[in-house]
């Protein structure tokens, strides 16, 4: 059998952005993985992993990086709905501003993105009241930093700093403990791994810039701090969505 992380960004119809799944795509999506695979959360993944599980069952769980305000306008509900759970990464000093996450190769020092410039004032991030709307309904938030920077491009202690602060500052937030974390454009080393592990997380993921159609996984790896998982985008068909999922 299996076990099966999925990457997904952003839930919206106003947006064709490569992150944005359109909502009726999105509900298909999930409908579709139900009918293959449990859907768990990803406690229950690192759980069944260590217990041995990996090669027994066909679970999944699903994630969301950045914290985009159109998770909990549309991700949110559909989930619900689905009677599904998913783990949220939020970029944590961003939440409940008008700050936006910087793409890749912007240039160094730039200034966090404003609100409006990436289409209009539907996209922003999260705030708090909607963070804690969606814990109380079961949702779970993982740290994905607190600036969402490249943490194998800057100084330890600065990489140390977003890495342990966000942890900190969501567990106040949201009143939970923090046991999981993404990496910023899935960038991360050896050094920020064993940083991750300092900060007290239970695991870390990434979405490898490439992952063939064919490379369905049949578990996890064995270091829970470099868990792969399936990006899912714009571009995402069923019949691709079929192959990534190894349905």
């Amino acid at each position: 059998m299996g076990i099966l992380i999925l990457a997904y960004h952003r839930v919206n119809d106003w947006s064709s952005d490569t992150l944005v799944i359109p909502p009726e795509r999105f509900r298909r999506q999930i409908n579709f993985l139900k009918r293959r695979y449990q859907i768990v959360s990803l406690k229950d993944i690192i759980a069944a992993q260590k217990a041995g599980l990996a090669q027994k069952e066909r679970l999944a769980a699903i994630t969301f990086d950045d914290g985009y305000f159109d998770n909990y306008r549309y991700a949110y509900p559909i989930l619900e709905e689905s009677g599904c759970t998913a783990t949220f990464f939020l970029t944590v000093s961003y939440i409940g501003t008008e700050n936006l996450p910087q793409p890749l190769f912007s240039k160094e020092g730039s200034p966090p993105l404003k609100k409006g410039e990436e289409g209009g004032f539907k996209d922003r991030l999260l705030n708090w009241s909607e963070v804690a709307e969606m814990a109380k309904d079961g949702f779970t938030f993982g740290s994905h930093s607190l600036t969402h920077i490249n943490l194998t491009a800057v100084p330890p202690s600065v990489a140390r700093e977003e890495i342990t602060k966000s942890r900190q500052i969501l567990e106040e937030k949201t009143g939970r403990g923090v046991g999981f974390f993404c990496y910023p454009f899935g960038r991360h080393s050896p050094e920020i791994r064993q940083m991750v592990a300092e900060a007290g997380y239970q695991a870390a993921l990434f979405t490898p810039a490439f992952i063939s159609c064919f490379s369905f996984r049949k578990s996890l790896e064995p270091d829970l701090y470099s868990l792969k998982r399936v990006g899912i985008y714009h571009h995402t068909n069923l019949w691709q969505f079929r192959l990534k999922v190894g349905a």
